[in-house]
């Protein structure tokens, strides 16, 4: 029996009229958008073997990595970047620095 493969991420372009953002946020838009397609390229490059549990959890684990991404760069847009939703406070440069695609500050996150 064939497990089902989990769905490929795709993160969808920007449109073309707004411009980048600038400044620190444009930095980790650029860095989001690296992270983001050396994911895709990784997805691409594992084995199709869809009975290889490994495998399936690579693809699993790469999928929700880009869903993150896509999540980050979403709220670059929206002004909400680097704002931990569960507790207001900003989410430490450091923290965004070594993961990006953080939505949490660690407090939250043990949580």
């Amino acid at each position: 029996m064939n497990a089902p493969t989990p769905a490929t991420v795709t993160t969808t372009p920007r449109p073309s009229t707004r411009s980048a953002p600038e400044g620190p946020l444009g930095e980790f838009d650029r860095v989001l958008a690296e992270a983001s397609r050396n994911r895709q390229q990784q997805l691409a490059d594992l084995p199709d073997d869809v009975t290889d549990h490994v495998v399936l959890a690579q693809r699993e684990s790469l999928s929700e990595v880009l869903e993150d991404i896509a999540r980050a760069r979403q709220r670059i847009s929206d002004g909400t970047f680097g704002t931990c939703p569960g507790c207001g406070r900003s989410i430490p440069t450091e923290r965004l620095e070594i993961r990006p695609w953080s939505a949490t500050c660690i407090g939250c996150a043990r949580r």
